[in-house]
């Protein structure tokens, strides 16, 4: 069979194919090259400019379905300045209901970026999200719903994030903030500080994020 002398991968090599490598008697060599961050961004088109704050459960639960609304508590008492848009009746009247649904958008194709952020949310939230739903391509929960939208693409998820609104979704975090897109702060729990705080990929480097995490 033939071997790649020289290959390139969002993620670390798995240890069984590694193990299968060297059985086969192919030396191999795993080198950091490049580090990036994946943001989860969204569209939620709220009046207030502050930043949407979430913790890895409650995206865990968003991307479940299990939480399908913005206006869920669990989120408002992170938001407590969120304000959506009101929505009006055919006759120009507020609607009695005010709910505001949560579409999802995820990478059809098999994406280190799905690899990445189904790992965060295994790690961060296992209670939530379980080891099964780890990987480069994943059976999503949400699955055959009208509001999980699928992309084969970043410039996919990026287009559907500006298209739609509120949605939800994971990118290049480069790419999302190039493209002008809201991101996500999450909610950043350490024990050595008094109080929990919450950071996208871009203020994070005012706290040393991408430092601490190489």
């Amino acid at each position: 069979y033939p071997f790649n002398e020289f290959g390139s991968s969002d993620f670390p090599l798995p240890k069984e194919e590694y193990d299968a490598l060297q059985a086969a008697g192919q030396g191999i060599i795993h080198l950091p090259i490049v580090m990036g961050a994946i943001g989860v961004f969204h569209s939620v088109p709220k009046l207030s400019r502050d930043d949407l704050n979430l913790t890895s459960c409650l995206v865990a639960r968003i991307f479940k379905g299990e939480i399908d609304d913005w206006t869920h508590t669990d989120i408002l008492a992170l938001n407590p300045n969120l304000e959506l848009p009101i929505q009006y009746d055919f006759y120009g009247k507020p609607k009695a209901d005010q709910s505001f649904p949560i579409n999802v958008v995820h990478r059809a194709d098999s994406s280190g970026s799905t690899n990445t952020f189904t790992t965060y949310l295994n790690k961060a939230c296992p209670e939530h999200w379980g080891a099964d739903l780890v990987g480069s391509s994943i059976e999503w929960p949400m699955a055959g719903s009208d509001f999980l939208y699928s992309a084969e693409t970043t410039s996919e998820i990026i287009s559907t994030l500006q298209e739609t609104e509120g949605v939800i979704g994971y990118a290049d975090a480069g790419a999302g903030l190039d493209e002008g897109l809201d991101e996500v702060a999450l909610k950043i729990e350490h024990g050595s500080l008094n109080e929990d705080y919450f950071l996208t990929s871009k203020n994070s480097l005012s706290k040393d994020g991408l430092a601490a995490a190489l």
